[in-house]
């Protein structure tokens, strides 16, 4: 059996990741419609399923919609529920009006105690009367009912006694407004509407007012774009290699090794580590038989005839000052502390510069030596032929 390459697994990985979030996208859709805010489906504490029930169990003709309402149906009394959005948008007010058209009658229920656009005074509509209403904790609201000279009629109320979270606990609010409502709902009952929960004003789009030919060549290269994305990768074309070597900064390994001990205040343990080294390559290059310390060091240097002895005998007289100050150990102040951690960065610089004079004069008499050597080569085998003519 074949493995799936890399790219068909993730073709499938894209694929169930969009079909995945579409689901929960329309689940979740499906969800807050259930559960909106004031809605007549709502079972919870903010729901008006307990009133419209009620509405039910009272031998009322109901009837559920989240469409626009009709106002063909002169005979139904329509129940309009205001979002708090929508409550505070007087576009949604303007939109309520062309609703009800001429003898429409509607219950629009707003959020709160009061609704600044719930007034049609100047959209030629006559206020009929107003019940108050105050409910148990200390909180006025007042029914409106307004009408036109056509039989319009708009009863204007607060929704907020009638949630199911305050009408268990006093329905005297909604059965007065059941008793206002009474005579307007007609022979066919009451329409509970939802459709101004999720009303939202349709306004200028640069979508929706584009051609259909347009849609579709935008559509295409979209697809285009996405089809060489995923082709090409986000790299837009194959790795290249670097084949230029990139030159490493002199001393890059000592001197992060010594930040990090400066950081920490710990000069000594680098002084002591290049020390250690500095002797060892000393051994190496000179080899006299004796092995090379603190004491003699400087003798070996001069004898091996290195002419940086001025360098040397300064770098020996800055650790003999350095094992002095150890070896008295006082109590050290924050001065003395950065002054002597000052001398051990010079020593240690020092050293460096010894140990890299000392490579570059074994350099330098290797290739003295390769010369000579090949002079000799070349006179002798100048002679030997001179001998056999």
């Amino acid at each position: 059996m074949k493995k799936p390459d890399r790219k068909s697994l993730l073709r499938l990985s894209w694929v169930v990741l969009v079909i995945l979030a579409l689901v929960g996208l329309a689940w979740k859709q499906a969800e807050d419609k259930l559960q909106t805010e004031f809605s007549a489906s709502n079972t919870g504490l903010t729901g008006l399923s307990l009133y419209t029930r009620t509405l039910e169990d009272l031998g009322f003709e109901t009837k559920y919609s989240s469409a626009p309402p009709r106002d063909s149906e002169d005979d139904v009394l329509w129940t309009l529920t205001l979002s708090r959005t929508n409550a505070a948008s007087e576009l949604a007010f303007a939109s309520i009006l062309e609703q009800v058209g001429d003898g429409g009658r509607i219950l629009l229920l707003y959020p709160g105690d009061s609704c600044e656009y719930a007034d049609f005074s100047e959209s030629g509509y006559i206020r009929d009367h107003d019940v108050s209403f105050t409910s148990v904790d200390q909180v006025d609201y007042t029914l409106t009912e307004w009408h036109d000279t056509t039989g319009s009629v708009i009863l204007t109320a607060s929704l907020d006694p009638l949630v199911n979270l305050f009408i268990a606990d006093d329905p005297a609010y909604a059965y007065l407004l059941l008793q206002q409502i009474h005579p307007l709902m007609g022979g066919t009952g009451i329409r509970h509407n939802d459709y101004y929960l999720y009303w939202q004003p349709i306004g200028t789009s640069l979508w929706l007012d584009m051609p259909l030919w347009l849609k579709m060549i935008v559509c295409q290269l979209l697809v285009v774009l996405i089809a060489f994305i995923l082709y090409r990768g986000k790299r837009f074309g194959k790795a290249k290699k670097y084949l230029e070597e990139e030159e490493p900064e002199e001393d890059q390994v000592p001197k992060a090794v010594g930040e990090l001990y400066h950081q920490g205040g710990h000069w000594e343990l680098v002084l002591e580590s290049h020390w250690h080294r500095f002797l060892e390559e000393l051994n190496k290059r000179v080899p006299t038989g004796r092995k090379a310390n603190a004491g003699n060091w400087l003798e070996i240097w001069d004898g091996a005839g290195f002419s940086e002895n001025s360098e040397a005998l300064r770098t020996d007289t800055l650790l003999r000052k350095l094992a002095g100050e150890s070896s008295a150990t006082p109590a050290e102040t924050p001065g003395m502390r950065k002054k002597r951690a000052h001398r051990r960065k010079e020593a240690v610089l020092l050293l460096r510069e010894l140990e890299e004079n000392m490579g570059k004069r074994g350099t330098t008499q290797w290739n003295t030596k390769k010369s000579n050597l090949s002079a000799n080569e070349w006179n002798t085998k100048k002679s030997n032929q001179s001998s056999n003519d």
